[in-house]
């Protein structure tokens, strides 16, 4: 989109208070924005910008032209100066919060000066702009190669808006023309994307080289301008001679992409100068290559007019064929066949374009490639054909397609494998259907004697299942391993798939090695039925797999209460742990399994067990937040009082993961309010820290020590203005939290929070008597820190609160002379400002009898 939509008006808006805003012979457009405004605004932004300026702006922001009639006249007068800087966005802004998140985004931060130099280079107001350098107190060296955030400087604004006037203006007061933005772009590559060929050239004037490439990419301006379509720039460089065939950091010439990005006229134009229509870049493309990615005939023929090779090949082996094949351009395989391109031409894996079209589903394609006389039953490098591609992805109709044209059904790649196992073995149930009503071998056996079934019971499809075993698919057949289609669906968790198979005569036998294996998969699935039939077979319950995992882990972990009920009733070792340390009950109350917890605490599960931390089920319990389970283990007789290997407690736990049900729960079960970690940090420290206010105020209401101070000597109160937590801070005040402690490296806490950044912080503690002339351990005020770290903001809220602009701290030295010492002009001018107004407000005091 461009900067600015042009509202074409011959002439300066008049406008009067109470009526109507408008302009001389205005665009439909513009007319009918700037008649629904209302009529106050222009008094309101008339300052910054005209009504026909403020058209054209509107126009180009559909939020603004959105706000017109919701918005009121204050709320145009406290944002007109904010939407300005966001004309020059290049992509649309459709949302207010988008809006003016890129606003504080990219201008935050800036003094007003230097935003109002952004705002007129938007304008192209050069005379206002001239005068706001003129009137700055700023060395002008410093003012003119300003950044926003994206470090975009003036100069690059006024060069994408061809705000020539300007550029030269900059140019001459010392902004450099070689300063890269973000993207590690020039203003001159700007100009040229946006084509402004003005400041294209005023910069080029000034010593850019018209073979500068920028560094991310490596494009020259002729990349540049033939990528963004700059038909008149493009001329102009030819004109000077540049090198045509420049490549960037990935081979593209300026044609490559010229032709990327369908500009027939661009094509035309390099191919005319001389630029190589055959010429590849670093991944073997040719401009060829690429007009077919982008599917534009227009280009492609173009190409094609002057020659183009269409049996190029890239570094992949992919003619301009395969290429169009891949990403189903139709017409252009049309335009490339007709111009003798290799129809059975083979990349590095050994696809034809009619592999590749089959693979990528367009069966257009391959109808077309067909009827050309393609090779239907050509093979790749691993031996498959288009058939056996478009059955692995499923992909019916070309499947179809394929067949009605002879198509071998039953052909094998290098592993054997027909059309129809690969459709199995990828879930693809409608291919796989056809192919059997098609007269597919079902009797195919693979490498590890795996047959169809084995396949499509560990993908669990039991429509293919009952497709194979209608078609006369042996249930029980076994691989190399003694293992058949029932111990598939079981090791996947296929549960439906294993119902359908016993229901369909499939037995149970393993041998012994995976007996437990299929004893713990069916408990992990609920399949209460294989369970017993496994068990059936003298398969030892508790046997367990590498993990130390049992069948009643297992069930446990996913729920399945009546497994969990089979298993402990066959005689499950109900407290068994892990390798771990975890036993089922651990499981359940972590998952927050209430019935199962509940069925295993009532058949004898352990409620005082521990892991392998040390944290018993109370522990975990809280710090997860399952509050019915919590109050179960509380019923059971749980210890409230245990600590972890850190000295953790259940209390801990809740508080630290700001469960507030589970903290109530503990305190009025007994839980130590203050117990403090191996890092002598009490509930109360952890609870600040997460802010949350609720189990604060149920630690305090317990009465939880307001000023214990951890292993550093850090209280609550300093954790809670360190993290920003106002209400945690102004509840720990109310408290008796003192508010001149101070911290490990004796600051001041005032200071804390001010080197933060925590004003409103800040202000809860001076309200609570924190001196705001405290000195931090090197002997600076938080006026005089904040001056040496450059915050005006925060300098204008300590003056604001009282702070002494005199005041020397233990450094005998007033703000005024460490923000000349830091060479900060902007600091030292708001400082003066500041002991004007001081030394005004003392001056004018009444002096006299009476008066001090």
């Amino acid at each position: 989109m461009a900067f600015f939509e042009e509202v074409r008006a011959d002439s300066a808006p008049a406008a009067t208070s109470g009526s109507q805003i408008s302009i001389t012979n205005p665009g439909a457009q513009a007319n009918s924005l700037l008649a629904s405004l209302p009529p106050e605004l222009v008094l309101h932004v008339g300052q910054y910008l005209t009504p026909r300026d403020f058209t054209r702006l509107a126009l180009t922001c559909s939020y603004l032209y959105a706000c017109v009639n919701t918005k009121s006249a204050g709320f145009w007068q406290r944002q007109a100066r904010q939407f300005l800087p966001l004309s020059t966005v290049i992509d649309e802004i459709e949302t207010q919060e988008a809006f003016v998140e890129h606003y504080q985004a990219t201008f935050g931060g800036l003094s007003s000066d230097e935003e109002s130099l952004f705002i007129q280079v938007c304008l192209g107001n050069t005379k206002k702009f001239e005068e706001i350098i003129s009137n700055s107190t700023i060395d002008n060296n410093i003012l003119v190669n300003k950044n926003d955030k994206n470090r975009n400087s003036l100069l690059h604004y006024a060069s994408a808006l061809g705000r020539v006037q300007i550029i030269n203006y900059l140019v001459k007061e010392g902004a450099k023309i070689h300063l890269l933005n973000g993207f590690e772009l020039m203003p001159i590559q700007l100009a040229v994307s946006r084509g402004q060929i003005g400041a294209m050239l005023s910069l080029l004037e000034r010593g850019i080289n018209v073979y500068a490439a920028d560094r991310m990419r490596g494009n020259t301006l002729l990349h540049v301008a033939a990528e963004y379509g700059q038909t008149e720039i493009v001329s102009y460089l030819l004109d000077r001679e540049v090198n045509i065939e420049a490549k960037n950091w990935s081979g593209d010439t300026p044609l490559h992409r010229a032709a990327l990005n369908k500009n027939t006229e661009l094509v035309n134009l390099l191919l005319d100068r001389g630029a190589q229509v055959d010429t590849t870049n670093y991944d073997g493309n040719t401009p060829l290559h690429l007009a077919v990615c982008s599917n534009d005939t227009n280009v492609v023929s173009a190409l094609l007019s002057k020659d183009a090779d269409v049996s190029a090949t890239n570094n992949s082996g992919c003619t301009p064929l395969h290429t169009a094949a891949t990403h189903g351009h139709a017409e252009i395989v049309v335009t490339l066949l007709n111009k003798g391109a290799d129809i059975n031409a083979l990349n590095n894996s050994g696809c034809t374009p009619l592999q590749t079209a089959a693979t990528h589903g367009h069966t257009k394609i391959v109808a077309t490639f067909l009827s050309k006389g393609a090779d239907i039953n050509a093979t790749d490098n691993s031996g498959c054909t288009p058939l056996h591609t478009g059955a692995k992805y499923g992909h019916t109709e070309i499947v179809v397609t394929l067949l009605n044209k002879g198509a071998d059904i039953n052909a094998t790649d290098r592993s054997g494998l027909t059309p129809l196992y690969y459709s199995v073995q990828n879930n693809q149930d409608e291919t796989a259907e056809l192919l059997l009503d098609r007269g597919a071998n079902i009797k195919l056996i693979d490498e590890g004697r795996h047959t169809l079934l084995h396949r499509a019971a560990t993908v669990g499809s039991t429509k293919i299942i009952s497709l194979l075993l209608d078609k006369g698919a042996d249930v029980n057949e076994i691989d190399e391993n003694g293992l058949t289609a029932l111990f598939m669906a079981l090791s996947e968790g296929r549960s439906e798939a294993v119902s359908m198979l016993l229901d369909n005569g499939a037995t149970i036998d393993v041998p012994d090695d995976y007996k437990i294996a299929q004893l713990i998969t069916a408990a992990e699935c609920g399949h209460d039925r294989a369970v017993t039939l496994v068990l059936s077979k003298g398969t030892d319950i508790n046997g367990v797999i590498e993990s130390g995992k049992c069948a009643l882990h297992q069930a446990v972990s996913n729920n399945h209460i009546e497994t969990v009920r089979l298993l402990l009733d066959r005689g499950a070792n109900i407290n068994a742990p892990d390798d771990w340390g975890y036993t089922s009950l651990s499981i359940a109350v972590e998952k927050g399994h209430k019935e199962v917890t509940s069925l295993l605490l009532d058949g004898g599960g352990d409620v005082e067990t521990v892991n392998a931390f040390s944290q018993n089920l109370l522990h975990t319990a809280s710090a997860k937040g399952h509050t019915e389970i919590v109050s179960l283990l509380l019923s059971k007789g749980a210890n409230v009082y245990t600590a972890d290997r850190y000295d953790l407690t259940p209390l801990h736990a809740a508080v630290k993961n700001n469960h507030s049900e589970e903290v109530s729960l503990l305190l009025n079960s007994g839980a130590i309010v203050d117990a403090a970690d191996i890092e002598e940090l009490t509930p109360l420290h952890y609870a600040v820290v997460d802010g949350s206010v609720r189990v604060v105020s149920l630690l305090l209401n317990s009465g939880a020590n307001v000023d214990a101070a951890d292993k550093n000597k850090l209280t609550p109160l300093y954790w809670a203005v360190k993290n920003n937590r106002s209400e945690v801070v102004s509840l720990l005040l109310d408290s008796g939290a003192n508010a001149n402690v101070t911290c490990q490296s004796v600051r001041p806490l005032l200071h804390v929070a001010f080197d933060s950044g925590h004003t409103e912080v800040a202000l809860l503690l001076l309200n609570k008597g924190a001196d705001i002339e405290a000195t931090n351990p090197w002997g600076y005020t938080p006026l005089q820190q904040a001056v040496r770290n450059g915050d005006r903001d925060l300098v204008s809220s300590l003056l604001d609160l009282g702070a002494d602009i005199k005041a020397e701290g233990k450094v005998g030295k007033t703000p005024i002379q460490l923000a000349k010492e830091n060479r900060d002009p902007y600091m030292v001018q708001l400082l003066e400002v500041y002991a004007a107004k001081f030394n005004e407000k003392n001056t004018s005091r009444p002096r006299g009898p009476g008066f001090c």
